[in-house]
C-alpha cells in the first residue's frame, strides 16, 4: 500500500505516514485495528535551528541614521513654522481688509465767519 500524498509504500493498515505525516483518510481505521504512529524526533535528537541573532549596526550607520532623523525633525519644524506664518499671515489680512465701522458720510460744515 502506497501514501496518498506522498506515494512512499507504508504498511497495510497505517493510519499515518511516516515520511509526510498525513492521515490515510482513504483507510478508514476499522474498530480493533492497531494504530502505528508515525515516530517523531524527541527534542534531544533534534536537529537545533540556528537562532539569528539581531546584528548591531556599525558606528557610521548609526551616525548616519541619526543625521536622517535630525534632518526630518528640522524638516518638520520648518514645514510647521511656515503654515504658522502663513495662518498667521491670512488672519492678519482678514483683519487689515475688513472695515472697522460702517463709513456713513461725513458731515462737514464750513465756517464762514473765518473771512
Amino acid at each position: 500500500m502506497n501514501c496518498m500524498k506522498c506515494g512512499v509504500e507504508i504498511q497495510e493498515g497505517q493510519v499515518f505516514c511516516d515520511h509526510c505525516l498525513s492521515v490515510m483518510a482513504q483507510h478508514p481505521v476499522r474498530p480493533g485495528t492497531h494504530i502505528h504512529l508515525p515516530k517523531r524526533a524527541l527534542e534531544a535528537d533534534a536537529p537545533k535551528r540556528p537562532v539569528k541573532k539581531k546584528r548591531t549596526p556599525s558606528q557610521d550607520e548609526q551616525i548616519s541614521t541619526l543625521k536622517m532623523k535630525v534632518l526630518r525633525l528640522r524638516l518638520t519644524a520648518a514645514i510647521l513654522a511656515f503654515l504658522f506664518c502663513v495662518a498667521t499671515g491670512f488672519l492678519a489680512m482678514k483683519v487689515f481688509l475688513e472695515p472697522a465701522e460702517p463709513t456713513t458720510g461725513r458731515n462737514y460744515t464750513v465756517d464762514a465767519s473765518m473771512d
